[in-house]
């Protein structure tokens, strides 16, 4: 499964793609896949929450 959405990703990059354009949109990836399992974990703060934390700093 993790092989097949590589290899999207990378088809759908223009055919003047860089290796660091790749290795971005991979770690975008990645970040987005996190972050959707963090929500559906309940892993988020409210921004409630976040606002007093920012308070406190």
């Amino acid at each position: 499964m993790v092989k097949q959405e590589v290899l999207n990703l990378i088809s759908s990059l223009p055919e003047n793609v860089t290796l660091d354009d790749i290795m971005y949109e991979l770690y975008i990836l990645q970040k987005h896949k996190n972050a959707l399992t963090a929500i559906d974990q309940g892993e988020v703060l409210t921004l409630e929450e976040v606002k007093a934390l920012l308070i406190k700093q």
